[in-house]
C-alpha cells in the first residue's frame, strides 16, 4: 500500500467516524461537528494537555 492509498484510507475513516458520530452530537453537518469538538477540546483542560503532550513528544514546541 502506498502513501497515497493510506491517506485516503485514513480519510475514509474519519469520516465515517465523524458520520457515526454525528447524530449523538445532535450536529448538522460535518463542518458543525468538527467546529464542535475541537471547542470542547480548547474548553477540556485534560484533552489540551493531552494534546500538548503529543506535539512535544512529536518534536513540536508548545504555542
Amino acid at each position: 500500500m502506498d502513501k497515497k492509498n493510506v491517506s485516503f484510507r485514513i480519510k475514509y475513516e474519519i469520516l465515517d467516524e465523524i458520520t457515526r458520530l454525528m447524530p449523538e452530537t445532535g450536529a448538522k453537518n460535518m463542518s458543525e461537528f468538527v467546529i464542535n469538538a475541537l471547542v470542547e477540546c480548547l474548553n477540556d483542560e485534560e484533552c489540551m494537555k493531552s494534546f500538548d503532550e503529543k506535539m512535544l513528544k512529536q518534536g513540536f514546541s508548545q504555542f
